[in-house]
């Protein structure tokens, strides 16, 4: 025996007021069910009444959506007017902190030089992508101004057989152009604001070249 599937699951509210404006024509004077008309003038009515309540949903939402918008943008003004404010605070008190407090913005805490950098730990070296390329990666090193890159092709313990052979701003690198099958040597150090914040290198990674 044949039952009625009415499968209203998965429909957004459109959706159920689409399905009950479809079985509710359907229904409508069918002459297989004559004694249905109150059930579909319910029907029709409850689906009208959704359409009203979707309708009022859609404007609240927009009207919610520009609140937000013209929010942020009043946001956006204040902050900009504090600057200025700030700004002209600044001109006129010449750095005197007594002054600035007055204005109650707040008087900065002077940086602190960093100074000498760290060093450089957990480098390593894998194998790149295509031959004569290897990975290097290591921790990143607080304050840096980029890093350094030294290479060995000899004797790593001999510091003579350095060369800094470039530099990389973040803490991972490729280097390329290398002879395939040679074995070398690479470290890294940290940049500071001047050289001698430079940090130490780090322990030498060796690798035999891809």
């Amino acid at each position: 025996m044949a039952k009625v599937k009415v499968d209203t699951k998965g429909l957004d509210a459109s959706g159920v007021a689409d399905k009950g404006d479809t079985v509710g024509d359907a229904m409508d004077g069918n002459p297989n069910f004559p004694d249905a008309a109150p059930l579909v003038t319910k029907l029709t009515t409850s689906v009208a009444t959704l359409r009203a309540k979707i309708k009022a949903h859609n404007t609240a939402s927009k009207a919610v959506t520009q609140a937000i918008l013209d929010r942020d943008a009043a946001t956006a003004v204040v902050k900009q007017n504090l600057v200025n404010i700030g700004s002209h605070v600044d001109q006129v008190s010449s750095g005197n902190a007594v002054m600035i407090q007055s204005s109650v913005l707040g008087v900065k805490s002077p940086s602190t030089p960093i100074g000498k950098l760290g060093q450089v730990q957990n480098f390593s070296l894998t194998t790149g992508d295509k031959p004569g390329e290897t990975d290097a990666h290591w921790d990143a090193v607080y304050g840096n101004k980029g890093y350094l890159n030294a290479r060995c092709l000899t004797d790593p313990t001999v510091e003579a057989n350095w060369q800094v052979v470039g530099s990389s701003s973040a803490s991972r690198t490729t280097f390329k152009g290398q002879t395939s099958g040679t074995r070398v040597w690479w470290r890294i150090c940290a940049k500071g604001t001047k050289p001698e914040n430079d940090g130490a290198w780090s322990q030498p990674a060796s690798i035999i070249v891809p």
